[in-house]
């Protein structure tokens, strides 16, 4: 019997879910370890996160109602610590107010460290 050129190009069964078997195995492990490293991030991140709120708690913060024409950096110049850089007092309110930017509005309540 010759063999035709057509039949060596299929896999039996077999072999298919041998392939198969291996895919999922593969895939299976990947995910597992995403899923571990993610787990891991996020623990060390829960971690950060709780000791900066037990700071946040500890602390007492200044109240500021924001008036008409008031900017970040006139807050920060009044209220900051005349012997350290204004920006980094500036920083330090909108890091503690979660500002993106230094625009602040007329009757914003700005925590002041």
């Amino acid at each position: 019997m010759k063999r035709t050129q057509a039949s060596s190009r299929y896999i039996t069964r077999k072999a298919f879910n041998r392939l198969a078997t291996l895919l999922f195995v593969i895939v299976l492990s990947i995910s597992s370890g995403a899923m571990l490293h993610a787990n891991a991030m996020n623990g060390s991140d829960a971690e950060t996160d709780r000791s900066s709120d037990t700071k946040a708690a500890k602390q007492e913060y200044k109240k500021l109602c924001v008036e008409p024409g008031d900017t970040l950096w006139e807050i920060a110049k009044k209220y900051g610590d005349p012997d350290k850089d204004v920006r980094f007092y500036i920083r330090d309110i909108k890091e503690l107010n979660e500002l993106d930017s230094s625009a602040i509005q007329a009757g914003q309540i700005l925590l002041l460290p």
